[in-house]
């Protein structure tokens, strides 16, 4: 008998195909708003697989068989986790599969406050070019401290990564 894992939320065609593809011949993938997909109910779900769609009470209670709720991501503010665990269902996340994307990220995020780029990207787009307005207010990170709050998966990401760079 196949387990049936039910995702919650609406995915892409690509993300559909790839999901199914990927699934081994015990997991009988459901979606419950598919876009290409077989059509899941929350009544047969032996798993959520959830990445942002609220698990409320109500939707625990609709699905009698549920036995793991599987988040996509790291944290768990989208889950009823005190009724979770009242219903003995475990809830598992998916620890640092993002944390080099956000590490990336916060690295971008930094070059683009120290570049102004935001200030400067809609300036630009409305056709003006302000080849010195700005020039004295955006710097390089050559030379720079960067102080990181945290050193838990992505923030040592960020000073892996950043650690060449602000030398």
């Amino acid at each position: 008998m196949k387990v049936i894992a039910l995702y919650l939320d609406k995915l892409n065609e690509h993300m559909e195909r790839m999901l199914i593809k990927r699934c081994s011949e015990e997991i009988d993938v459901r979606f419950f708003n598919p876009t290409i997909g077989t059509k899941g109910d929350l009544k047969d779900a032996d798993i959520f697989i959830d990445t942002t769609f609220k698990v409320t009470k109500n939707i625990i209670d609709a699905a009698p068989h549920l036995k793991l709720i599987q988040r996509t991501g790291i944290g768990v503010d989208m889950v009823d986790v005190a009724y979770a665990n009242e219903r003995r269902i475990p809830i598992s996340v998916c620890r640092g599969f993002n944390s080099n994307a956000v590490a990336e990220l916060t690295i971008l995020d930094i070059l683009s406050l120290y570049r102004r780029l935001t200030t400067l990207d809609s300036i630009t787009k409305k056709g003006e070019w302000h080849t010195w307005t700005y020039r004295h207010e955006s710097y390089e990170i050559m030379g720079k401290t960067v102080g990181v709050l945290g050193a838990g998966t992505i923030g040592c990401n960020v000073i892996k990564k950043s650690s060449s760079v602000w030398r």
